[in-house]
């Protein structure tokens, strides 16, 4: 098991921004803090990790001790003939979306920036693989912004 905690702001790394060279792809955490106290809308997370040893992904917030999102790979189950469904390897990770219910999603949980989240990878440590690694591909929306 991989643990790390960290709060709603670090989402949006060091400099308000993981996606260089667009500003409009980024979030303004203070933007975020003077418009909407501290306040944004979760889209969007998909967790990474790899195979064999990945079993599960999960996000906790921590000051509620809600399970915000889980993502469990899929196994192929295949013989060997059909690519992309190999027997033993991961062939997706279905992540959680959120959106409004005119298409069937459940709503967007709302963080703060100060909210106090962990990330758990729980994995098999019986299946030998070199860079276990566990990380999280998230995207959010300002209150105001409709969800779409």
């Amino acid at each position: 098991m991989i643990k790390s905690q960290f709060k709603g702001r670090d989402l949006f790394g060091p400099s308000g921004c993981m996606v260089g060279g667009d500003k409009n792809a980024c979030g303004d955490t203070g933007l975020i803090q003077s418009k909407y106290g501290g306040k944004f809308r979760l889209t969007y997370a998909a967790f990474h990790c790899h195979a064999p040893a990945c079993m599960k992904g999960e996000l906790w917030n921590m000051d509620t001790g809600e399970l915000v999102c889980r993502n469990t790979p899929v196994y192929g189950d295949g013989d060997g003939t059909d690519p992309m469904n190999e027997k033993g390897y991961v062939v997706g990770i279905p992540p959680c979306v959120w959106g409004n219910a005119d298409e069937g999603l459940p709503p967007p949980p709302v963080l703060d920036l100060d909210t106090n989240l962990l990330s758990v990878k729980h994995c098999n440590s019986t299946n030998a693989h070199w860079g276990v690694m566990a990380l999280w591909q998230m995207r959010a929306a300002y209150l105001a912004d409709p969800v779409v």
